[in-house]
This record gives C-alpha cells, structure tokens and sequence, in this order.
C-alpha cells in the first residue's frame, strides 16, 4: 500500500471519529443542559503509554512489564504489534497496591 492511500485513509478516518466527537457533544448538552459544566470537565481521552513509558511509569524494568502483562497481572491492549497501557489501569494498579504506613494508617 503506497504513503498517499496510507495517508489518505489515516485523513478519513480522523475526519470520521472527529465529526462523532462533536456529535456526542452536542448530544450530552441537549441531554444535560444545566450540567454542562461537569460534562466539559470530564476527559474525554484517554491517555496512552508503550511499553517503555508505562515501565518508567511504574518504576520496573520493561521485562518485567511484559512477565506482568502476560500473567494478566497488568492489563494492556494490543495496537499493531506493540502493546499499549492505560494510565488510568496503570493508576489503579499503584493504588491497588497501596499498603498500611509504619503506624497502620
């Protein structure tokens, strides 16, 4: 496949997801329209980490990650050939594993 379709379909489809991004907004403001403040404060995207990042995220080598990752001990999603990591996932593991201080609080 040459760089031109390549590029041209990436257009399209960022083009496609873009117009049902302003579609929901107008939806969720017809919906709630005394909570629009709430709504534009939520994120709508969610960030993504490779492999390299959400390792330096979590502070362990990458190995490790991926021993995790295949022990569905850390949740990834494929992308291609390379896996990617929600920070929120990420996030919720942290806190999942968040233990007592020296005194139990």
């Amino acid at each position: 496949m040459s760089v031109v379709k390549v590029l041209r379909i990436w257009r399209t489809t960022m083009a496609h997801y873009s117009n049902q991004k302003k579609d929901l907004r107008i939806f969720t403001k017809d919906i709630f329209p005394n909570d629009t403040k709430t709504l534009c404060s939520l994120k709508t995207e969610e960030e993504w980490l490779t492999t390299k990042e959400a390792a330096a995220y979590l502070k362990i080598p990458t190995s490790t990650l991926w021993t995790l990752s295949s022990n569905g001990k850390v949740p990834y999603y494929k992308l291609g050939r390379s896996n990617r990591y929600a920070l929120a996932d990420l996030r919720n593991l942290l806190l999942s594993q968040k233990r007592g201080g020296f005194y139990g609080n």
